[in-house]
């Protein structure tokens, strides 16, 4: 089949809507939150000795899953527009601290989704300011907080 290209006439009236319609879509591209966002991802093990988890989230989900090893792994995955999340993770006596303080300021998308896997009895205290938590097969004590959403 073979086509022919043809010019086709467009009225004064169907211009400016043609081309309100085409900077709309542009407009409405450079706005979306989903277009501009990134994502990055890091693991790491942390072998020193601890029985206490405490994390501090501002925003994301946190995902706490039980293991019969005694190695704990931590995997972060952040979801940005601009700054990326800063976290830290230190050990002090025998808890183990992970804190995520948000990207310093704006008000774009700024996430951290952590998953964390810990020996079964380990304590917990968990705090998400926007997010969900989530815990699985823990049977050491756990304390969870989150302002935004659900726990389970």
């Amino acid at each position: 089949m073979t086509t022919t290209p043809r010019s086709v006439r467009l009225t004064n009236g169907t211009k400016k809507a043609a081309l309100c319609a085409v900077a709309a879509s542009a407009l409405l591209a450079g706005c979306s939150p989903a277009g501009s966002d990134q994502t990055e991802s890091t693991s790491y093990e942390v072998k020193e000795s601890v029985s206490a988890l405490r994390m501090k989230n501002t925003g994301g989900k946190i995902e706490v899953v039980a293991s019969d090893s005694k190695t704990i792994r931590v995997t972060e995955t952040y979801t940005f527009d601009a700054d990326k999340p800063k976290t830290e993770h230190s050990v002090s006596g025998n808890k183990l601290n992970l804190v995520s303080s948000g990207c310093g300021g704006g008000s774009g998308t700024c996430d951290v989704d952590y998953r964390v896997q810990v020996p079964r009895t380990m304590q917990t205290h968990l705090e998400n300011e926007s997010g969900s938590i989530t815990v699985h097969g823990l049977s050491g004590a756990t304390n969870a907080q989150t302002g935004a959403a659900a726990s389970t």
